[in-house]
């Protein structure tokens, strides 16, 4: 072999050893399932992870990937880079090595619920839920809020950190109600039905004394502030007396002037009373007949009442277009109740409207999750990523998307947990990555 040839095959096998080294493994991708804070290390080498998925360029044949976090226990996973496509792996869940929890000062039979924060988000989840604890061992390690509540003392929140390898200490000094509140006749409905805490948007509140003898002794003096003209009183006796379930002759005696009292000062133009008149027939009165007291206080400005209407058309009347389309009672009371501002007017209004106007029913979003609604973040969320009614911006997408979970929408909480990574390759033969919103839908508000 001439010196010539030797030349072109050392060369060729030069080029081959490198064009098959080049291309001798593929990419592994972990999708990190919103799970921030993990570190990933493959091959001796350590990821931290600060989106919801990465990609490395490994070698044919089997890797191990630990993942680790502060406070959780390690897991490794084996996988196997293999030709012409991608591996494709998740992100295990972590659990939290163990702490433990005393609740000091417990009263008898009080009740916990304890949710836990889920890492790199600001919403809770999981945790110990309605468990009585005045001590629990083997509690996960993480940033806890609590309702500590009992049947007639006051509800107590509680935000705290549980510790790895330690007691944290919950001092609960739960008082009675009635060395905080005494008597209020403005709570009769309370004093006859009870109040409970809101354990899903931890409220704290407390529950009352129920007993017949405070209940009547509230409806006594709600009447006679009412016969002096205190409106709130009328509307409260009202409200405390009603569905049928006052029987002794004087209450239904006092009660027949209420309502009397409360129709004549909506005839006189008092949007309240009108409506409060009304609500109290509910279930008495026919639907069409009722209808029509909720038109009148709509009507005088009551954005309740335009409520009640489309909710009593959408509810009781047939599906058709005479009772839905433009100029009917459904169509004007919803948007006189969205011009006052009503936030369930709105948010119909914005469904309604969603496919024929985006940028409007976007408007509309906006000033229900401006006002704290959940549902129309989640909804202002899906406009965003999708660019309906706005421009497309998925980092406001996913920073409402954040919000709505926080308030505990679920399809937001389940949506951040679910997400999957698509993969673009560019010019320069690097790949962005995109989102798939997959079955990620506007949220539907209408029973």
């Amino acid at each position: 072999m001439n010196r010539y040839v030797l030349a072109v095959v050392m060369v060729f096998a030069l080029f081959s050893s490198i064009h098959s080294s080049a291309i001798d493994g593929n990419f592994l991708v972990v999708n990190m399932d919103g799970r921030s804070g993990y570190t990933v290390e493959i091959g001796g080498k350590k990821y931290t992870p600060v989106d919801d998925a990465i990609q490395v360029f490994l070698p044919y044949g089997q890797h191990v990937c630990t993942f680790s976090a502060e406070s959780r226990v390690s897991e490794s996973k084996t996988v196997e880079i293999i030709p012409k496509e991608r591996t494709r792996i998740r992100a295990p869940y972590l659990g939290w090595e163990k702490g433990s929890l005393l609740f000091n000062y417990m009263p008898e039979d009080a009740m916990v619920k304890m949710e836990v924060m889920h890492p790199g988000t600001d919403y809770f989840t999981g945790g110990l839920r309605d468990k009585t604890v005045p001590f629990a061992s083997d509690v996960e390690v993480g940033h806890y809020k609590c309702l500590v509540f009992k049947e007639g003392y006051e509800t107590q929140y509680i935000e705290f950190d549980i510790s790895k390898g330690e007691r944290t200490d919950i001092a609960g000094n739960l008082k009675k109600l009635s060395d905080v509140h005494g008597y209020d006749p403005y709570r009769a409905e309370e004093y006859r039905f009870g109040q409970y805490p809101d354990f899903d948007n931890y409220k704290t509140y407390e529950v009352i004394d129920c007993s017949d003898s405070r209940y009547k002794s509230a409806l006594q003096d709600l009447i006679e502030m009412a016969r002096k003209g205190d409106k709130k009183a009328l509307i409260t006796y009202v409200n405390a007396t009603g569905h049928g379930t006052v029987n002794e002759d004087n209450i239904k005696d006092d009660r027949e002037w209420a309502l009397s009292r409360l129709l004549e000062l909506g005839n006189a133009g008092d949007a309240e009373s009108m409506y409060a008149y009304a609500y109290a027939h509910f279930g008495i009165m026919p639907i069409k007949e009722l209808r029509e007291y909720y038109k009148k206080a709509a009507d005088l400005g009551s954005a309740e009442a335009c409520f009640t209407i489309i909710w009593d058309i959408y509810v009781y009347d047939d599906w058709k277009e005479s009772n839905f389309g433009p100029g009917t009672d459904y169509q004007v009371y919803r948007d006189k109740g969205a011009a006052m501002g009503h936030l369930d007017c709105m948010f119909w209004k914005a469904e309604d409207i969603f496919e024929e106007n985006p940028k409007e029913a976007f408007q509309l979003y906006l000033k229900c999750a401006q006002a704290g609604d959940g549902l129309a973040m989640h909804n202002l969320a899906y406009m965003y990523y999708m660019g309906l009614g706005v421009d497309p911006d998925p980092a406001e997408g996913h920073r409402w998307i954040k919000r709505a979970a926080g308030t505990g929408v679920p399809n937001a909480i389940a949506f951040l947990a679910s997400k999957e990574p698509l993969y673009k390759i560019t010019s320069g033969g690097t790949e962005r990555m995109m989102f798939s919103y997959g079955d990620f839908e506007p949220y539907r508000g209408k029973p």
